[in-house]
């Protein structure tokens, strides 16, 4: 089995650390996965929030 795990922000990344332990833990040659770092900082949301005008 294959596993995509998806993180943006540093919030993320504590949240997803446990289940990289389990994942790690489990001696399974046929369970993989792959970690991918969005680069997203947690502002995108852009209006009122950034000052911006967007």
């Amino acid at each position: 089995m294959k596993i995509l795990l998806v993180v943006g922000a540093r919030p993320n990344f504590m949240k997803i650390a446990p289940i990289i332990r389990a994942i790690e833990s489990k001696n399974d040659s046929n369970l993989k996965y792959k970690l991918v770092h969005t680069g997203a900082v947690g502002w995108q949301s852009c209006g009122e929030d950034c000052g911006s005008s967007c």
